[in-house]
């Protein structure tokens, strides 16, 4: 969803069964329109500065899923960014 204000992306990360019933967890970002460029070289420079400081997992070419989150989490909300998860039913299945 695009607006003059904000840009927001969201996709489901995870489904099971809670409580009998299945749910589905979905995350979601949004930050200022005109921040895209901003918000994009936001996370290349956090992976830069994990991989300078030598904080990576281990050594190698690693997935993005290996690299600890917080780091650019933090990097995003200092832009503007807002992100969130959230529970809901599982329409999918």
């Amino acid at each position: 969803r695009v607006t003059a204000l904000s840009t927001t992306f969201c996709w489901q990360i995870g489904s099971g069964v809670k409580g009998g019933r299945r749910c589905a967890l979905t995350a979601s970002y949004s930050y200022p329109s005109m921040q895209l460029p901003v918000a994009t070289a936001s996370c290349l420079a956090v992976g830069a500065r994990i991989l300078l400081r030598k904080e990576t997992p281990g050594p190698g070419v690693l997935p993005p899923e290996a690299l600890p989150p917080d780091p650019f989490i933090k990097d995003m909300e200092s832009q503007g960014s807002l992100l969130t998860v959230e529970e809901s039913e599982d329409l999918y299945r």
